[in-house]
């Protein structure tokens, strides 16, 4: 009786089913357990990301430059086409960015 009422069934429907019954419950309390162990695991790649950056930049070497927390979220399923296709649209402007950036500075430098 406690373990079907920490399952969510109520005590008058557990007295209607018979237990054969009540394996689908458990298995639903399965998946949601499993479920809740890899957003557990999801959440200490966050953490884990988040530590080794503030480690990392607290003792790097000042020559080197300071790392970023991840900016976007770990992808975990593969991207819709009209997903991929704005990704990429956002990288060729940053590369678009870059070789302008680079083309001012050349130009200015020249000029000097």
């Amino acid at each position: 009786m406690p373990q079907a009422l920490a399952l969510g069934i109520d005590y008058k429907l557990f007295w209607e089913l018979n237990p054969y019954k009540l394996k689908p419950f458990l298995k639903a309390d399965r998946y949601k357990m499993k479920r809740q162990n890899e957003m557990y695991w999801l959440l200490g790649q966050y953490i884990y990301d988040a530590v080794s950056v503030a480690v990392y930049n607290n003792f790097r070497d000042k020559k080197h430059r300071p790392q970023k927390y991840v900016e976007e979220p770990l992808q975990l399923f593969e991207l819709e086409d009209w997903e991929k296709e704005q990704k990429a649209e956002r990288e060729r402007k940053k590369v678009i960015a870059f070789f302008n950036n680079l083309e001012q500075n050349f130009k200015r430098k020249e000029g000097n």
